[in-house]
């Protein structure tokens, strides 16, 4: 390794150059303002002066204004202050699906000047365990369906719990209808029992109009929150390792919203968020199905379409295809957030033919790169186009977007606004910006909307954070003349087959054009004489397709050392929370497997 004197550096200037021509050339803003926006309750407080009367989120059926919204999430944060044992700055944790509830909470511990750990569901009880320990929680809102499993973790700062069930939200008799289903006849609901020295309550016994002189205090504490306090802790999924707390600060998240704002400046999105500000009962929805303590479903879908004035529309499971048409159904749509597995499980349903959106409907990919496919049978069954972007949960999310007139598939975009982003090689020298496929290396990015590192664990920011203050990505990508940033794989992910690199989402890429499989993984294997191999495991569309057919077929489109030397057909592939696939854990399973093999033939 070189010494870092002589090591190549790119001036910030340079760098910056360099984007703001991109960022011209196809008409976007290169500056975001920020005044009267430095927190989310600020322009949470600007969007109720705004739109008070219009609906801010829906979901079941049941529709919440801005204003109600409001006077919810207040009553839950006087419930929060009259807790003796929380303080300002504490962290509450969140273990909810897509629900109103959500929202309420999130804006609620806010307004409380404490700060928000979003936890998935689907945790092990090891899982959550460690992420409320990490975190120091000292108070957990969960749905009851999943309460069993943090009921049987060890959480020495977990003072309480506040349950909710999935119809708390709905009116009265609706509510004890869907409550008495999910309980008594889908059996949905597990046996659970916290510590005695854990307090439990409802949800709904917060739901109290508070005193004038407790109004009084949440308003004036909203005015005490800071644009560098923390309001989220929001864990890395563990895709590369154990997950660790990325620091979010308001600062962060509503820079990041405008910069994300600036990207859709010239769409039919923002025409019609444009409209919010006309006096009226106009409503315009977007369809936010993917789960929101996700990062991308928290900022890119429910936190900026409520600073937009648009309303959220969502579903607790968004793998539930038949309320998804349904929704997709609707005149007030103006926008889908999704991701590559999503569009796709939907092409396959013979329902796609009969969908009709409008040609300037926004759809917006994340979480994982668009094939080539998915984006072309989109747009042939649709007429529209998705746009896709770039980003991770230490930028809160986003770094870049595409130009929403000139949707590109598999591409992340072009840096948004006050968006440093350059690349660097393995030994440390950065690279010339602009060049193309031809040159690829890690990127590093820097901006307003970074974290300000992994919560209470100095050595793990110091191992992200490069010399010159640029976060590393552990992203490979190249950029094109026009900023156009193309992720390549995961620095991680590499296959070495002979000295050669290769790049599974490459081979991915190749397996998915042919046509025959509904989705792959490809991951390197030791091997004596190449030092790894490429298996692919692969989940095929038809139960005939044979090895040596999909091994023929790879043959005219990949090289020799990038060929799998073996093809594993499977029926499903593990997946984060937002579906995208997790090719460590397959790397994990393969590795048990081998394990437990060898030890059979050992014996």
């Amino acid at each position: 390794m070189p010494e870092i004197s002589a090591l190549t550096r790119l001036p910030d200037k340079d760098v910056a150059d360099f984007w703001i021509k991109a960022q011209q050339k196809i008409g976007r803003s290169t500056k975001v303002d920020v005044q009267g926006h430095e927190t989310l309750l600020k322009m949470w407080r600007q969007r109720i002066r705004v739109s008070s009367h219009k609906i801010a989120f829906e979901c079941l059926g049941q529709s919440l204004t801005f204003a109600e919204i409001d006077m919810l999430s207040d009553q839950v944060a006087a419930g929060l202050l009259s807790r003796s044992f929380l303080n300002r700055g504490d962290r509450i944790a969140i273990m909810l699906p897509n629900l109103s509830q959500y929202l309420i909470i999130v804006l609620a511990i806010h307004k409380a000047g404490m700060v928000v750990v979003n936890c998935n569901p689907l945790y092990t009880r090891k899982e959550i365990e460690f992420q409320l320990n990490d975190s120091g929680a000292k108070l957990l809102f969960i749905i009851t369906n999943v309460a069993k499993e943090p009921a049987e973790a060890s959480v020495p700062s977990l003072k309480e719990v506040i349950l909710t069930e999935l119809g708390d939200m709905l009116p009265l008799g609706k509510r004890q209808l869907v409550n008495f289903v999910v309980h008594y006849v889908k059996k949905m609901v597990p046996k659970f029992r916290f510590a005695a020295s854990i307090q439990v309550r409802s949800f709904r016994s917060l739901l109290q109009k508070p005193s004038a002189a407790m109004l009084q205090r949440l308003r004036a504490l909203e005015g005490t929150v800071k644009a560098d306090d923390i309001a989220f802790l929001q864990y890395t999924g563990g895709t590369t390792g154990t997950s660790k707390g990325a620091v979010l600060t308001h600062a962060a998240i509503t820079y990041n919203m405008l910069q994300s704002k600036a990207g859709f400046s010239k769409t039919m999105l923002q025409k019609a968020i444009d409209l919010l500000h006309v006096p009226g009962p106009k409503n315009v929805m977007c369809l936010h199905p993917l789960p929101f303590y996700h990062i991308y479903g928290l900022m890119c879908c429910l936190l900026t379409a409520s600073a937009s004035g648009s309303g959220t529309v969502t579903l607790p499971n968004p793998r539930d295809r038949d309320a998804l048409f349904k929704l997709l159904a609707r005149r007030d749509l103006i926008m889908l957030t999704g991701l590559n597995t999503l569009f796709k499980n939907l092409l396959t349903d013979p329902r796609i033919e009969k969908l009709e959106l409008p040609a300037d409907f926004s759809v917006v990919a994340g979480g994982m790169a668009t094939s080539p496919d998915v984006s072309l049978q989109w747009f042939e069954k649709t007429g529209t186009r998705i746009g896709e972007g770039y980003g991770l949960t230490e930028a809160s999310p986003m770094l870049a977007l595409v130009d929403p007139l000139d949707p590109r598939s598999g591409v992340g975009g072009i840096a948004l606004p006050e968006t440093l982003i350059k690349l660097r090689d393995e030994f440390g020298h950065d690279l010339p910006l602009g060049q193309g496929p031809e040159v690829r290396g890690e990127v590093l990015a820097k901006g307003p909307q970074l974290m300000t590192g992994y919560y209470q664990n100095p050595a793990e920011t110091a191992l992200v954070m490069s010399d010159d203050g640029f976060l590393h990505t552990g992203d490979i990508a190249t950029i094109g003349p026009d900023g156009l940033i193309e992720i390549v794989d995961r620095k991680k992910d590499m296959i070495d087959v002979s000295g050669f690199s290769v790049y599974p989402s490459e081979v991915e890429l190749r397996a998915m054009e042919t046509g025959v499989l509904l989705e792959c993984a490809a991951i390197g294997r030791p091997d004596p004489r190449t030092g790894e191999r490429v298996v692919l495991y692969a989940v095929p569309l038809d139960s005939n397709l044979r090895e040596d057919s999909l091994m023929l077929l790879l043959s005219l489109s990949l090289t020799n050392y990038k060929r799998p030397s073996k093809i594993v057909f499977v029926e499903s592939l593990p997946k984060s929370p937002v579906g995208k696939i997790l090719r460590r854990q397959v790397k994990e399973f393969v590795k048990d497997l081998e394990s437990s093999a060898s030890t059979k033939n050992a014996s």
